[in-house]
This record gives C-alpha cells, sequence and structure tokens, in this order.
C-alpha cells in the first residue's frame, strides 16, 4: 500500500485527533448558523469522533479497462492543453467515491449509513429496508428505460423522505450514525482531494444520497487529513430542512435522482457548476456519465467503477467500457484518478505511484508523453 509523505503524517495525525476526542469527550463541539426565516439561528452542533480511519486501504485486486487508449490520451492531451482553469471534475458518491465492498460484506453507502438503530431508531431502518427491497433492483436495472425508471427513483425518495421526516432525525443523531457506519471512501481520496486543492479545482460530489451523510463524512475526512476542503467541495444535492429545534421536518429542491443527475448543471441552485470546455465524470451506474449531458463540452473523460467482484456477465462490463473511458473493477481505487488530474493540473507525479504495480505502469504510459511534451518540469 502507498502513501506520499504527506499521507504518512496525516493518518498518523488522524489517528491521534480520533482517540483524543474519545478519551476526553467522545465527541467534537463547533457552531453552526442556520437560515431561518429573515435572520438566522444559532444552533450547538456536535461532531462525533470517528475511531476508525475512513479511507479504506489500497486494494490491490482492482482491475483497469480502457476499450480505446488512443482515444483516451488525445482526450488528455487537449486537457493538458488546455490546463487546470478549463477542468471541471464531477463525482457521484455512494459506491463511487465510497466503496461498496469491504471483507466480502457490503458497505454502507449514504442512506444505509443513516439506518443505523444505535442512532435513528429501528423503525426507521425497517422502513428503509422494505423500501429498497422493492426499488433496489430497479435502479440497478440498466435495461428499464429511462423514463420509467426515474418514475420509480422518485417514489423511491418520496418513500425515504416520509420516513425521514417522521423519524425525529437530529443532525446529532445523523452525525452518530456516520461516525459507528461502515461508510469507507476509497484508498487514494486523500490524492484526489489534495490534487483538487493545490490545483485550485472544484469538487462537484453530484449525488441522489442523503446531503447530510455526505458532508458529515467529508467533515471527518478533512479532520482526520487535517486538510481544509471547503472552498473546493460542492455538494449538488437535495437539501434537507431543519426546524429550530435542529429536527429534520422535510427536504427542499431541487430533487436529485439517479435518473436526473444531469440537472445540476443547469438548475439555478447551482450556478456556475461548469466553467470551462472539459470534465473528468465519474460513476458506478451508466446513468452517471450522462451528469454532463446538456452541456455542450469539448472532451469527457469518464471513469466508470464497476463494483461487481464476480458471478456478472460479461456483457455487464462491456456496456461500462462502452460508456466510460476508463472503467476501474472490483472496488478499485482512487488513487489513478488522482494522478490524471495531477497531470492535467501540471502537478508534480507522486514517485511512489509506480510502485502500485501493472495498473499504475497502464496510467503511466498514457500519461507520461503527454507530461512531457506540455509540462516538461513536472516530473
Amino acid at each position: 500500500f502507498f502513501f506520499s509523505s504527506r499521507r504518512r503524517h496525516t493518518r498518523s495525525a488522524s489517528v491521534s485527533w480520533a482517540r483524543r476526542c474519545v478519551q476526553e469527550t467522545g465527541r467534537v463541539h463547533g457552531i453552526q448558523m442556520r437560515k431561518e426565516g429573515t435572520g438566522f439561528v444559532t444552533l450547538k452542533s456536535t461532531h462525533f469522533a470517528m475511531e476508525r480511519d475512513i479511507e479504506i486501504s489500497y486494494n490491490p485486486k482492482e482491475e483497469i479497462h480502457i476499450k480505446n487508449p488512443a482515444e483516451l490520451k488525445k482526450k488528455i492531451q487537449a486537457m493538458i492543453k488546455d490546463g487546470a482553469s478549463k477542468l471541471n471534475i464531477l463525482s457521484d458518491f455512494d459506491y463511487t467515491i465510497t466503496r461498496r465492498i469491504i471483507d466480502g460484506e457490503k458497505a454502507d453507502n449514504s442512506f444505509k449509513a443513516l439506518e443505523n438503530p444505535i442512532a435513528i431508531g429501528s423503525a426507521f431502518t425497517d422502513g428503509c429496508n422494505k423500501a429498497r427491497a422493492k426499488y433496489g433492483p430497479i435502479e440497478a436495472d440498466p435495461k428499464i428505460p429511462k423514463d420509467e425508471k426515474e418514475k420509480f427513483m422518485k417514489e423511491w425518495w418520496k418513500c425515504t423522505q416520509d420516513l425521514m421526516a417522521s423519524s425525529d432525525i437530529t443532525k446529532d443523531k445523523l452525525r452518530k450514525a456516520v461516525a459507528i457506519s461502515k461508510l469507507y471512501l476509497r484508498s487514494g481520496t486523500t490524492e484526489l482531494v489534495q490534487a483538487i486543492i493545490d490545483a485550485n479545482l472544484k469538487f462537484h460530489i453530484v449525488s441522489g444520497g442523503i446531503k447530510g451523510v455526505v458532508t458529515e463524512s467529508f467533515y471527518i475526512f478533512q479532520q482526520q487529513r487535517a486538510m481544509d476542503a471547503s472552498k473546493n467541495l460542492v455538494y449538488c444535492m437535495t437539501p434537507e430542512l431543519y426546524n429550530a429545534e435542529g429536527v429534520l421536518v422535510g427536504f427542499s429542491e431541487p430533487t436529485i435522482l439517479t435518473t436526473n443527475k444531469h440537472t445540476c448543471t443547469t438548475h439555478a441552485a447551482y450556478p456556475d457548476i461548469i466553467k470551462g470546455n472539459n470534465a473528468i465524470v465519474m460513476g458506478d451506474l451508466l446513468e452517471d456519465y450522462w451528469i454532463v449531458k446538456s452541456l455542450e463540452l469539448k472532451n469527457i473523460i469518464g471513469v466508470g467503477f464497476f463494483n461487481i467482484h464476480s458471478g456478472y456477465k460479461p456483457e455487464q462490463i462491456t456496456d461500462y467500457m462502452n460508456t466510460f473511458d476508463i472503467v476501474i473493477s472490483h472496488d478499485g481505487n482512487m488513487v489513478h484518478v488522482a494522478e490524471l488530474v495531477k497531470a492535467i493540473a501540471g502537478l508534480p507525479r507522486d514517485p511512489n505511484y509506480e510502485k502500485l504495480g501493472p495498473n499504475a505502469k497502464i496510467f503511466i504510459d498514457l500519461l507520461k508523453q503527454r507530461l512531457h511534451t506540455f509540462h516538461p518540469t513536472c516530473c
């Protein structure tokens, strides 16, 4: 497992931070301002320390699939020539930024993280399980027409919203649920976020998940890494509404679903989400690639995470390869995307990256010629 020198330092710092929080108070306190009517209400908020590292270790079982390396090289060349100022980075969250399988068991996504009887209560968990059993297979089926699937996804989201609004969920309960969840960010998330910070880019999280869970996950991540990405992270998600007592009472528009994420790029609630000609788009579902479908961009590099470990049909991964330029299978790592962003932004490559073996070599070969052509001093 490779670490940069920065990462070795921050990971040890994260462990001491978590231990200190648990030993002294069991939680971290802060103050949050929430808009209420025409003014602001000051709410005392609590952040619970996660006793483990939220970023999982490197997965050596990953595989990299690139259907058309020559076409991908052309896109990379064009993006490097345009520079970081023209680059957009957009990503789904659940099972894209997060891992799907941990030690043979399914990890939590933003919904499952909240379904913790210890933090929220068993009634909410039971209701969500019933809804997932009905709608989950529909979401994962690529053969269902988009319009039909969107109708079911709206039903599922409305069911979840009603359950949340009637379950007395407070911000403290939500944060506790995240802290004790089995939600893990992919290995390489640190390198990717650091590259985004160094290049002064925006990282657009376009997700149909639970916004409070996603933002809390990134809060924990930044605390553990002694990192501040608050100016870089942009959440394009359905906003939650809390009353004066800090209890979740509903949601506001726009409603972001698996099937309508492209509306984020044009909705008035998210002005200037796209600034430039180029985009890297990441997702674990085929629909995620079309986040930017309503825009006329010069170059799009799609990175698909094919998370099925075994027992899948060959045509399933073929569909991903026909959609995404790069397919990372077997629940792989985010570090390759980090190196891609570094190359486009003219940042130096981590010297330890090549130690990851054949998968790293694929990206090094893709990037090497272009790096020396446009950024001869960066590597």
